[in-house]
C-alpha cells in the first residue's frame, strides 16, 4: 500500500512578485503557457474577455497573430498595455492557486497596475480599463517618442550635454547600461550623438516618452479617468519603483508618478533586504511574473553588485522569457516554492480517512473568520471572479444575499476550498478519500486536482445562477421515513414529487411544484412521518424539474479540460468513486439526480474508512453521520461488547485552525 504524504514546505523566506511594464512585451508572449497550462489558458481566456469591448476586438488574437514574428516590434500603445497586464494578472493567478503567493508585490511603469490587481487595490476589469484608457490619452495629448536602452555607464549621460539637452534619465540602477526617453525629435538628435561615439543602444518597443516631460501634456486628461473611482489600500503590501516605502492608496497621484518619475528598482530591493521588511533568515527570492524576465535581470544585476558572500542570499525566478522553456519554469518555481511538497512512501498504519465538505445549508453569518486574511490572494482571485466582496458577504451579509442560492453557493465553495488549503497548509497529511454534499462535490473535486481552484468557483457561479433562477419549485426535509417509505408513499398517491437527499436512514429531501411540496404535507403527517419541514429554498433542486438548467449547465462543462482525480471522490451520483472518464457528465447529472449520502457514508466504511473528517464550515455533515454510522453500526450488530470497530467524526470549522 502507498501513502501519499503532504508536508510543508521548507521556509521559504518571502516571495516578491515583480511586474514589468512597457518595453517588455512581444509578439506570441506566452504561447507555450497559453497551450499547455489549463490554469494560465483559462485565466487569459477570462481575461481577454473583458479587454475585448475595450478594444473592438480579442487581444489574445493579435498578440498570437500567426502572421506577426516574435522578432517584430509591438508597439500600439493600447493593445499591448492590455496584453502586459494580462499576461501578468494571469501568470500571478495561476501561481497562487498553486500555492506560490506573493508576500509582497512590486511594479515598475505600467506593470504597477497588474502589481495593484494581484495586490487586491483595484480589479482586473478597472485595471484594463486605465491602462487603455492612459494609452488614448497619450495618443490625443502627447508628441511621439521614444525610450531607448544605452549600453554604457550612466556617467556617460552625465557627462554629455547633448543628452541631457534632448532626453531625461530615467533608469539607471546597473552599471552595464541606462535608459533615457524623450520627444521624437529629441531622440533622433541623441541617436545621432550615440553612434557618433561608438555607443551601443538599442530602442524599447515603446511609442511614447514614458517617465519624462514628454508626457506631462496628458497629466489632467488621465487624472480624470480616476473621477468616481474610489482609492482602496492594498491587501498585500505593495511597493513602487518610483516612490520609497509602501504604497497607502492606490490613487491617481500613485500612478501618475509610476509613468511619470525615473524607475527606481535598486532602491526597492535595498529596502527588502535591510528595510522593515528584511527577512532574518532564509531567502528572499523575487518572482517576475512579466512577459520577458526583464525585471529578474535587473534585480540579479544589483544583487550581485551589492549582496555580500553568504549572508541572507536572495534568489531570483522568471518563468516567462522570449527563448522558451516556460512550462518547465513554471513547474520549477511551484514545486520550489508552493505551499505544500508532495510524495510517496509507503504507508504508516495511520487510520483511514476521508474528508468531506459541506453544501447548501451549512452557511452562516461569520463564516471563513481569519481564513479571508490569512489567504487574502485567493480570496481578491474570488471577488475577481465573482464581481462581489466574498469575505464581506461572509462575515457581514448586510443584505441577506446568503439565503439567494447564487450567492451562496460560490461563497461556501470559497470558504470550503480555504478550510481545506489551511489544513495542507499547516502540514495535514491528505486523506484516502473525499467527498461532498451536493455543492461540496467541487470542492471534493477540486482538492483532488479535477480542476483548479477558479475553474471549479467558475462553474459553481454557472451552477448557482442557473439554479438561482430554476422559480416555482420548493423542497422539504421529511424525517422518522426511509427511503423506501417515502418512495412507497409517492407512487400509492401519485404525488408530483421527486427524491432529492438521501442524507440519513430516516431524513429524505424531495422536492417539486411548490403547490405539490405544500400540499403533500399532511398527506405525510397523515402517515406518521415525525416532522415535514418545507426548506427555504425557491427551486426544485435534484429533480427533474431543473433539466432545463442542467443543459444550460452543460454547455460550460463542455468547454472545460477535467483531470483524473488524485483521490478517490465519491459521487453524489453514483454513490461509488468517479470513474477517471464521464466527470463533467456526471456534474450535470448532479444537478437533476439526488444526493445519495446515506449510500455514500456507509460505501466509504465499507471501503475501509475509519476517520471522517467535516472541511469547511459548521457540523451539519457530522451530525448527519452520526445518525448513518450510528444506525449502520446497530444494524450490523456492531453496538455489542465485541465490536472492535467504530468510525470517528471530527468537524473542523473554517473560522478554526485545523
Amino acid at each position: 500500500m502507498v501513502e501519499v504524504i503532504v508536508e510543508p514546505a521548507l521556509d521559504r523566506g518571502r516571495n516578491v512578485f515583480l511586474f514589468s511594464g512597457q518595453g517588455s512585451q512581444y509578439f506570441h508572449m506566452g504561447r507555450v503557457l497559453l497551450d499547455g497550462d489549463p490554469a494560465y489558458r483559462g485565466w487569459m481566456l477570462a481575461l481577454d474577455e473583458i479587454a475585448r469591448p475595450l478594444l473592438d476586438g480579442s487581444v489574445l488574437a493579435h498578440v498570437h497573430d500567426p502572421n506577426r514574428r516574435k522578432s517584430e516590434d509591438f508597439r500600439g500603445p493600447k493593445l499591448s498595455s492590455a496584453a502586459i497586464v494580462m499576461s501578468e494578472c494571469a501568470l500571478a493567478f495561476t501561481l497562487i492557486e498553486r500555492g506560490v503567493e506573493p508576500d509582497l508585490v512590486c511594479g515598475a511603469s505600467l506593470g504597477e497596475f497588474a502589481a495593484a490587481v494581484v495586490a487586491g487595490a483595484m480589479s482586473v476589469a478597472e485595471a484594463l480599463r486605465l491602462v487603455t484608457e492612459h494609452a488614448a490619452c497619450f495618443e490625443r495629448y502627447c508628441e511621439p517618442g521614444e525610450v531607448v536602452a544605452v549600453l554604457a555607464p550612466v556617467d556617460t549621460f552625465h557627462r554629455d550635454p547633448a543628452l541631457q539637452a534632448n532626453a531625461e534619465l530615467v533608469f539607471a540602477d546597473v552599471d552595464e547600461h541606462f535608459v533615457i526617453a524623450g520627444t521624437a525629435a529629441g531622440m533622433a538628435v541623441v541617436t545621432e550623438r550615440l553612434k557618433s561615439c561608438s555607443i551601443a543602444y538599442a530602442r524599447l518597443p515603446i511609442a511614447y516618452a514614458v517617465h519624462s516631460a514628454g508626457i506631462d501634456a496628458a497629466r489632467s486628461a488621465v487624472a480624470r479617468l480616476f473621477d468616481g473611482a474610489p482609492a482602496r489600500p492594498p491587501r498585500i503590501p505593495m511597493l513602487s519603483c518610483t516612490q520609497p516605502g509602501p504604497v497607502r492608496f492606490a490613487d491617481r497621484e500613485h500612478f501618475w508618478q509610476a509613468l511619470r518619475a525615473p524607475i527606481r528598482l535598486g532602491r526597492v530591493v535595498d529596502s527588502l533586504r535591510s528595510g522593515p521588511w528584511a527577512v532574518d533568515e532564509g531567502a528572499l527570492t523575487f518572482i517576475d511574473v512579466g512577459p520577458s524576465g526583464t525585471m529578474a535581470n535587473l534585480v540579479e544585476r544589483h544583487l550581485r553588485r551589492s549582496e555580500g558572500s553568504g549572508e541572507r542570499m536572495s534568489r531570483v525566478a522568471r518563468i516567462m522569457t522570449p527563448f522558451g522553456g516556460e512550462l518547465r519554469r513554471l513547474h520549477e518555481v511551484t514545486q520550489a516554492l508552493g505551499s505544500v511538497a508532495i510524495r510517496t512512501r509507503p504507508a504508516r498504519g495511520r487510520p483511514s480517512t476521508a474528508w468531506l465538505f459541506p453544501g447548501q445549508g451549512a452557511q452562516q453569518r461569520g463564516m471563513g473568520g481569519e481564513l479571508f486574511e490569512r489567504f487574502g490572494a485567493l480570496t481578491a482571485i474570488a471577488d475577481e471572479i465573482l464581481g462581489w466582496g466574498v469575505a464581506d458577504l461572509c462575515l457581514h451579509d448586510r443584505e441577506g444575499r446568503l439565503r439567494n442560492t447564487a450567492f451562496t453557493q460560490p461563497a461556501l465553495y470559497v470558504v470550503n476550498a480555504l478550510a481545506y488549503r489551511a489544513r495542507i497548509d499547516d502540514g495535514e497529511p491528505e486523506p484516502d478519500f473525499l467527498a461532498g454534499h451536493s455543492l461540496g462535490e467541487y470542492n471534493a473535486l477540486h482538492a483532488a486536482g479535477v480542476f483548479d481552484f477558479s475553474t471549479g468557483l467558475r462553474l459553481v457561479r454557472q451552477r448557482g445562477a442557473l439554479m438561482a433562477r430554476a422559480e416555482g419549485g420548493a423542497m422539504a426535509a421529511i424525517l422518522g421515513m426511509s427511503e423506501a417509505e417515502v418512495c412507497g408513499l409517492i407512487d400509492r398517491h401519485r404525488l408530483e414529487l421527486d427524491i432529492a437527499n438521501l442524507n440519513a436512514p430516516t431524513q429524505v429531501v424531495v422536492s417539486g411544484p411548490r403547490a405539490a411540496v405544500r400540499t403533500a404535507q399532511a398527506r405525510f403527517e397523515l402517515e406518521g412521518c415525525h416532522a415535514y419541514v418545507i426548506l427555504p429554498v425557491s427551486g426544485a433542486f435534484h429533480s427533474r424539474w431543473m433539466r432545463p438548467a442542467a443543459e444550460h449547465f452543460a454547455a460550460h462543462v463542455a468547454e472545460l479540460e477535467l483531470l483524473r482525480p488524485r483521490i478517490p471522490v465519491v459521487s453524489n451520483v453514483l454513490a461509488r468513486p468517479y470513474p477517471d472518464e464521464g466527470i463533467g457528465r456526471l456534474l450535470i447529472e448532479q444537478i437533476v439526480r439526488p444526493v445519495r449520502w446515506t449510500e455514500t457514508i456507509t460505501g466509504l466504511v465499507e471501503s475501509g474508512v475509519e476517520r471522517f473528517e467535516e472541511v469547511g464550515h459548521g457540523a451539519v455533515l457530522t451530525k448527519l453521520n452520526d445518525h448513518i454510522l450510528s444506525r449502520s453500526l446497530m444494524s450490523a450488530g456492531r453496538h455489542s461488547s465485541s465490536t472492535t470497530f467504530a468510525p470517528t467524526l471530527r468537524t473542523t470549522h473554517a473560522s478554526e485552525n485545523p
